[in-house]
């Protein structure tokens, strides 16, 4: 839902002001610095302010600002707090998301363990018919048949890791909440 435009928004001084107390962004290069996050911002919600006036609600990058509701006016920037009730619930809400993570990595790689378990018990197989055997067309076949199966068995560890980092990186980003 981004459909701003940063090179024709105006800013205020108060939301100047706010954006050097708030940010330490130097006063002169303020204008510019909240012009870009408005530039790569996503609309949020209609807000209130506190003498009853509407104002858009952007977020960019974690900054919150307060866009008058007829022109692309930056009335003041704000950093995102976090009530108790809030903080409960996103917390509750990331541990909810961890715990699924960490059953669609249990569920991944009970699936490779068990694929690795069946490929080693074909090749197993694949061995007792190669001593069996007696024509060397089926004996190639069968042989080829076993280093595909190997090859694949070499490939499985690096699947397990890939499924674990996933999980890793999913966890990490959660753990923002905190």
């Amino acid at each position: 839902m981004k459909d701003v435009q940063g090179a024709g928004v105006q800013t205020t001084k108060h939301a100047r002001k706010r954006a050097e107390q708030r940010f330490d962004i130097p006063y002169k290069q303020t204008a510019r610095w909240l012009r870009q996050k408005f530039e790569h911002a996503t609309y949020i919600t209609d807000m209130i302010d506190d003498s009853g006036n509407i104002a858009r609600l952007f977020v960019s990058s974690g900054v919150l600002l307060a866009v008058d509701k007829d022109v692309d006016r930056i009335i003041t920037v704000m950093t995102p707090n976090w009530t108790g009730e809030t903080r409960t619930r996103m917390r509750k809400f990331a541990r909810q998301e961890i715990t699924k993570e960490q059953t669609k990595e249990r569920r991944r790689l009970n699936a490779i363990t068990r694929l690795q378990a069946e490929i080693e018990i074909e090749i197993g197989e694949l061995r007792l018919r190669l001593l069996k055997t007696r024509s060397l067309p089926k004996k190639l076949a069968i042989q080829g048949r076993i280093k595909a199966l190997k090859m694949r068995l070499d490939e499985l560890p690096q699947e397990e890791h890939v499924i674990k980092r996933k999980r890793v990186s999913a966890v990490k980003s959660l753990a923002r909440v905190w």
